[in-house]
């Protein structure tokens, strides 16, 4: 319990320390910045994310004849909210979020976690206020992998760097390579009998298959990768990054480029078979397939299925002598990709500083200008 002091004070002494910093409030101080003065302190080093609600902001506002409406209230409160988590006004990489349904007031670090009543503003110093306080590593860890994702699903992000939105395209890319690789194995291995009760991982020279719209959407995502590293990484900030590191990766970029070009020749041809299509296609280049005798017809059918036969084992025989080519193509790829997000890593503090700002219209509901 806590009264003419923060309930949360174990917290706020451990951010010189934190790395990560959530915290979860009903409200802030309209007037007294202490609290938020805490963050301005921290370094670029720090992730702080910032979920708040709005309050005076509502879904519809009613007319009134009052001078001042609550349509004017609530635009006033958003003014102060937008300048007080202005993110050019902290070192740190400050995301902010607003959530309209949020009462709960968590504040933690990666080190202490506190729960309770009271909110991060210095207001809630004056009340009686009551919570928890965690320090064991699993119980901080289930608040943040739990509860604070479930809040965030309910918010709408404001402020955040260009950072955190790249990196969130990062995440998607490296599921989308994990994705196609686990397709990619499914598709041209097979398990055959080496040894007498003993399996071992082959190319399968009589099913292989793959996708052409996996193929097809793994080639557009890796060009995606590139394009925007390319342009959005090291055209947009040439001038702050090193010319060495800059090199660097251009090098990865020509490397990841020169893999998937290999791999994409190499399953082309495969992934856009359609060995039920060609059999037809054979089939109606044959007179039996017209003469409406129904022997004739299957006939025709079965030469079909054995020319498309012949022609999806010149295929996969070209994969022949290939069956360590694509075990080391399954973890270069994914590699280099790796290798590429370490490298934007290291310029992490460069990207940080760019700030992104998002859904101000929606957040402004009020039909008045800002």
């Amino acid at each position: 319990m806590s009264h003419n002091d923060y309930g949360y004070q174990d917290v706020i002494d451990d951010f010189p320390s934190a790395k990560e910093i959530i915290i979860v409030t009903y409200n802030i101080s309209k007037n007294d910045t202490r609290l938020l003065d805490q963050l301005k302190m921290l370094d670029e080093s720090v992730s702080v994310t910032f979920i708040t609600n709005l309050p005076q902001r509502y879904e519809k506002y009613f007319r009134s004849n009052q001078i001042k409406t609550p349509a004017d209230r609530a635009l006033e409160n958003i003014k102060d909210y937008f300048n007080q988590l202005d993110r050019d006004n902290f070192n740190c990489d400050l995301t902010v979020y607003f959530c309209y349904e949020n009462h709960a007031k968590i504040m933690m670090t990666e080190n202490i976690a506190y729960i309770g009543s009271g909110n991060f503003s210095d207001e809630s110093k004056n009340n009686v206020e009551a919570g928890i306080t965690l320090t064991d590593y699993e119980s901080i860890k289930a608040v943040k992998n739990q509860l604070i994702p479930e809040i965030i699903s309910r918010s709408i992000r404001y402020a955040t760097s260009f950072y955190t939105v790249y990196m969130e395209y990062v995440a998607d890319w490296l599921i989308e390579c994990n994705d196609f690789f686990d397709h990619l194995d499914m598709g041209i291995f097979t398990y055959a009998e080496v040894r007498y009760a003993q399996e071992e991982k082959v190319l399968d020279f009589t099913n292989a298959s793959i996708s052409f719209e996996k193929l097809n959407r793994f080639t557009e995502m890796i060009t995606e990768a590139k394009d925007s590293i390319q342009v959005m990484i090291l055209g947009e900030f040439d001038q702050y990054i090193d010319t060495g590191r800059a090199d660097g990766i251009k090098k990865l970029l020509f490397l990841l480029d020169t893999q998937v070009q290999k791999l994409e020749d190499l399953l082309e041809e495969l992934a856009s078979f359609d060995f039920q299509e060609l059999q037809i296609d054979y089939a109606q280049k044959m007179h039996e397939y017209y003469t409406g005798d129904p022997d004739d017809l299957n006939y025709a059918f079965e030469e079909g299925q054995r020319k498309a036969q012949e022609d999806f084992q010149e295929i996969t025989e070209r994969f022949i002598g290939l069956d360590g080519y694509f075990e080391r193509v399954q973890i270069r790829i994914p590699s280099l990709l790796q290798l590429l997000v370490n490298e934007i890593e290291k310029i992490s503090d460069i990207l940080k500083n760019e700030s992104i700002y998002e859904d101000r219209s929606s957040i402004n509901n009020t039909n008045k200008e800002l």
